[in-house]
């Protein structure tokens, strides 16, 4: 006996219905990483402008009765560790937005796979 259109159409419909159910999740969930990658970034700007310029304006060993080799060796040391904590910082951030555009990226990969076998099912249909 002949298989129906509703009894051949029937798994493919629940197939699709299924996999628009995941492609709504994915992109919220990309709509969530953007939003943190811009934030990071946002972060980041804020962190050059509230502390890294003020910081670098900012005479460490003012004291004028302090000076000499002491307080040149002293300042020289004291910029070292914050340029080291700077640029560690800065480091991470950059593989943290490196991470966040990966995620997006291997995110916006899996929304068009599944789009794409979406176009597929519906291509089956009689």
């Amino acid at each position: 006996m002949a298989e129906s259109k509703e009894e051949h159409n029937a798994p493919i419909l629940r197939k699709i219905h299924h996999l628009e159910e995941i492609l709504e999740k994915y992109l919220k969930l990309l709509e969530k990483i953007r939003g943190f990658q811009k934030k990071v970034t946002s972060l980041e700007l804020s962190f050059k402008d509230e502390i890294v310029s003020p910081v670098g304006a900012y005479a460490l060993a003012g004291n004028n009765e302090w000076r000499g080799t002491h307080y040149n060796t002293a300042n020289d040391q004291i910029w070292a560790d914050i340029k080291n904590m700077l640029s560690d910082y800065g480091n991470q951030v950059g593989d943290l937005n490196g991470d966040i555009a990966n995620a997006i990226k291997r995110l916006v990969k899996m929304i068009e796979d599944i789009r794409q076998e979406i176009r597929h099912l519906r291509s089956s249909l009689w």
